[in-house]
């Protein structure tokens, strides 16, 4: 594996967690964590957090069975499909890990200046 694979869809850590886990937190940070704003936030991030997991990592099966098939076509007709699409559990642990940390770190460092 290169460093593609941190780019790629289905990547360690999950940026769709680290994007909506960050997004959250700075909510809750600025708004409250008992504001609507954060609870509407909070229902937005579950909601991506798994199609992350359950809906990607379904696609990414449907993916692998149709190369599997596509192996048996003529060389000329095969189509590649992309393998990693979903995310794990502990790639999405991580991109949550990775959006409560580098948000607080940057609310920290904001409020020194």
């Amino acid at each position: 594996m290169g460093i593609h694979y941190f780019f790629s869809p289905g990547g360690m850590p999950s940026a769709h967690s680290a994007f909506v886990t960050s997004l959250t937190t700075a909510i809750g940070i600025e708004a409250g964590f008992g504001s609507r704003i954060f609870a509407v936030s909070f229902v937005f991030s579950v909601i991506v957090i798994y199609d992350a997991f359950r809906l990607r990592g379904t696609v990414e099966l449907h993916s692998r069975a149709l190369n599997r098939l596509y192996k048996k076509l003529p060389e000329n007709e095969r189509i590649e499909m992309p393998t990693m699409v979903g995310h794990s559990l502990d790639e999405i642990a991580a991109g949550i890990a990775v959006g409560v940390i580098l948000t607080v770190l940057v609310y920290l460092g904001i409020n020194r200046l």
